[in-house]
């Protein structure tokens, strides 16, 4: 049994018709550009010291937590009182808490308070750790005429060798 002639016909057209309307959406919008950012602070070069540490004991600092929605790698936004945003074309490069952790680790450790600052991974003994939690993060456009990036962090600091014996226990805004 042969196919007619006109069927073959009609799915080549249908055929190229789907082929062309799918080249045509691709073509007609460029693909979104993202921004991606770091979070990043540094020691000024006149605080560093080259003195001994303030502290013989080693520090471990646990892994942040940041509050959501700002713990994803998407930018929030306060458009106003009561309203949010995520901003789709403007991201972390990786997760804030990450970000966090790592730079008060290299913050910490240049300011030598400590003999030794450490990741929660590390195996060595540690005297005193250190836990965060960002609880603010992202942009602030409720003044359009002012933007401003918000971060809150509190912070407890705690001897590790004495449950509960927390040493400071502060909020920084």
């Amino acid at each position: 049994m042969t196919t007619p002639r006109w069927f073959l016909v009609r799915r080549v057209a249908i055929a190229m018709l789907a082929a062309a309307t799918l080249a045509s959406c691709s073509l007609s919008r460029p693909a979104p550009v993202k921004q991606s950012f770091l979070l990043n602070a540094t020691r000024p070069a006149s605080t560093a010291t080259a003195a001994a540490p303030a502290n013989a004991g080693a520090l471990r600092i646990n892994r942040f937590t940041v509050a959501q929605p700002a713990d994803g790698r998407p930018i929030v936004y306060r458009a106003t009182d009561l309203r949010y945003e995520l901003d789709f074309y403007s991201e972390f490069l990786a997760l804030p808490a990450t970000m966090l952790t790592e730079r008060t680790i290299a913050w910490l450790s240049d300011a030598r308070l400590f003999a030794a600052v450490v990741p929660m991974t590390s195996s060595l003994d540690t005297r005193h750790v250190l836990e965060a939690s960002a609880f603010r993060l992202g942009g602030d456009f409720r003044d359009p005429q002012a933007p401003r990036a918000v971060l809150a962090v509190r912070y407890i600091l705690a001897r590790d060798d004495t449950p509960g014996n927390i040493l400071m226990d502060r909020a920084f805004e």
